[in-house]
């Protein structure tokens, strides 16, 4: 399996940016509103709160890096067959579900660290929170971490999965297979 993409497949890099950063969406889709469930100070609610947080970093330093690669490498051609109008829709959907991606963590950056709070990365560093909390940055910053970008970072991931299924099992083209690790 070639490393770059070329016009008819996905590379490595590319697939590798793509699953795994579904499943670490996915996976903290989930975690968020989890925390909710374990009491306020509780040691459960701490860790689950601080996976979420390290991962959430994670996601947000892949998709830069995901933006690089993406500039830099070509994708793959559109099928042939495939009308204009479902092209523009498809780029439409997927600069959506990027920007999704990286406005959800900033905005849980910001709602954290305007607590007053720090950003702990997985043991490895922390991020500071700000010297003064700030009750308003931090309502605003979570109304866009959960209700804005996390609402609409779900619909956009259940559009492209629904696309992809539907450009699999109705249209029966190539899609999903360049996205795959077969392919």
């Amino acid at each position: 399996m070639q490393l770059s993409n070329n016009s008819l497949r996905y590379g490595l890099v590319t697939k590798t940016f793509h699953w795994t950063m579904f499943a670490l969406i996915v996976f903290l889709l989930l975690m968020g509103p989890l925390s909710y469930y374990f009491p306020r100070d509780s040691a459960e609610k701490f860790f689950v709160t601080w996976l979420h947080q390290s991962i959430g970093l994670t996601v947000f330093m892949l998709v830069i890096l995901r933006f690089i690669w993406k500039f830099i490498n070509p994708k793959p051609d559109y099928p042939i067959a495939m009308p204009n109008w479902q092209k523009r829709v498809s780029s439409v959907v997927h600069y959506l579900l990027y920007a999704a991606i990286l406005l959800q963590p900033i905005a849980g950056m910001i709602m954290v660290r305007s607590k007053g709070r720090d950003i702990n990365f997985f043991n490895i560093f922390s991020i500071p929170g700000f010297p003064e909390p700030n009750e308003t940055l931090n309502e605003i910053a979570r109304f866009l971490h959960q209700e804005v970008f996390g609402k609409a970072l779900l619909i956009f991931v259940i559009v492209h999965v629904l696309s992809a299924l539907y450009n699999f099992f109705i249209v029966k083209d190539n899609i999903l297979q360049k996205m795959g690790w077969g392919a």
